[in-house]
């Protein structure tokens, strides 16, 4: 499941390329943090799309299939929002019967 942090970097990937300090800086964390989100989105997108490095331009996004890289980001949208209602379900006390 992709986090907000990393939904972040595909979106701003999908505007230009950057670099690992900008994305570090956009989103607050280190930028050896971003490698491994880096890593991960690679990993989770499966074929459908990729983040390379293109020299000095920084990292870029490549989608391969539109349609199926779209569908992945919103599944994992869709889990979330899933995940918060049944955890929200979970700690809302009961009216007693």
């Amino acid at each position: 499941m992709l986090n907000e942090r990393q939904l972040k970097i595909v979106d701003l990937l999908e505007q230009q390329p950057r670099t690992p300090g900008e994305l570090a800086q956009q989103t607050g964390v280190s930028g050896r943090t971003i490698l491994r989100d880096i890593d991960y989105l690679n990993f989770t997108l499966n074929g459908k799309a990729r983040i390379f490095a293109s020299g000095s331009a920084g990292y870029q996004l490549e989608i391969f299939e539109r349609r199926s890289f779209f569908q992945l980001l919103q599944k994992h949208d869709n889990d979330d929002r899933l995940l918060a209602l049944l955890l929200l379900n979970t700690f809302t006390p009961r009216a007693q019967l």
